[in-house]
This record gives C-alpha cells, sequence and structure tokens, in this order.
C-alpha cells in the first residue's frame, strides 16, 4: 500500500512539472470567428452554479469529489476537460468557502512552479462576465513550454480554481473567459 501511495504522489508530482503535449491543432478553431466560443460545447453544473464552454475535440473526461491533500490540500469538486486517450488538459477545483483548502490562495499560488528556480510569476485582476478575478501565470525557462495558468475567482461562498494542467495552450483563455456564474 505504501508503494501504491509512492507511485500515485510521484505521477501526481511528475504530471505538475511535465506539460502536456497535446498537438496545438487538436484544438484550433477558424480564427477569423469574432467569438471563438460559439461552437463550442458547454458544460453546466447547476449544483455549483456555473457554466463554461469547452471545444468540441475536449470531452470532459472526470468528475468527481476529491477527499486528497492533493493538489490544494482541500475537499471538493473537480471536474477534468481533457481528449479522449490523453489526460486532462484543464481542470476546475472548487470549494466551499467555510470549508477551504488547507493552504490559501497566496500559498497556492506561490507553491506552483516553486520547483525551479528561475520561477517567473505575474498576477493580474480581470473581470470574467462582470465577475472579479485573478489570473496568476508562471513559467521558467528551464523546462520549456511550461507554463501554468490558474484563474481564482470566488462567489456566493464558493471558490473556484481553473486551472490550465501547466499546458500553453490558446483556447484556455477562452476556455476561462468563457466561465459564468449561474443567477
Amino acid at each position: 500500500v505504501e508503494n501504491t501511495w509512492l507511485f500515485v504522489v510521484g505521477i501526481l508530482l511528475l504530471r505538475s512539472m511535465i506539460p502536456i503535449l497535446v498537438e496545438p491543432s487538436l484544438l484550433t478553431t477558424d480564427q477569423s470567428q469574432t467569438d471563438l466560443t460559439a461552437d463550442w460545447n458547454t458544460y453546466t453544473n447547476t449544483k455549483y452554479n456555473f457554466t463554461i464552454k469547452y471545444p468540441k475535440k475536449i470531452s470532459v473526461s472526470n468528475e468527481n469529489w476529491i477527499y486528497t491533500e492533493l493538489p490544494f490540500g482541500a475537499s471538493g469538486y473537480n471536474i477534468n476537460f481533457g481528449i479522449p486517450s490523453s489526460s486532462s488538459i484543464w481542470s476546475i477545483y472548487i470549494w466551499e468557502v467555510e470549508n477551504p483548502p488547507n493552504k490559501t490562495v497566496e500559498q497556492i499560488i506561490k507553491e506552483t512552479g516553486q520547483q525551479f528556480n528561475d520561477r517567473k510569476e505575474t498576477r493580474k485582476n480581470i473581470t470574467i462576465n462582470d465577475k472579479s478575478a485573478l489570473l496568476s501565470t508562471i513559467t521558467t525557462d528551464q523546462v520549456q513550454d511550461w507554463t501554468s495558468k490558474i484563474v481564482y475567482i470566488e462567489d456566493r461562498g464558493k471558490a473556484y480554481f481553473i486551472y490550465n494542467g501547466v499546458t500553453e495552450i490558446p483556447e484556455f483563455d477562452s476556455f476561462y473567459s468563457s466561465f459564468r456564474l449561474l443567477n
């Protein structure tokens, strides 16, 4: 059992360090469209009060409650979006504000990419469909194409982390920008 846990933790650590190699053409849509998400699918979650659009070639690959110290030390809902026969590309983590993770948002951002001695971090306050959000982008020169983007939104007692899985795919910006809270 101990070896199994070590294997799982090792895989998760490796996953956080190495970007998924995804053929960009799998996601690319016609760039001439004014709204890249116009022909995307829509995921709706009434329990957690939101919708988000995702490219047709991506599917909802996993929906589950996570009761683990990884990745953020929280119990909450986890939705993964991925390409069939590949691991997840993007994730959304949700938890109740009154039951926060063992780490603050500040700690989560600070720990992302801490394995790199040349870690670079930028933060930007953004608005997504009239809702304030924080976009944290972390990069390194040590691993080519390693870019972590986390969008943090808090609303009505829930915290949402929209995460790119350290894979820089241009459509991620349209993905998180399509996030909408339901009334």
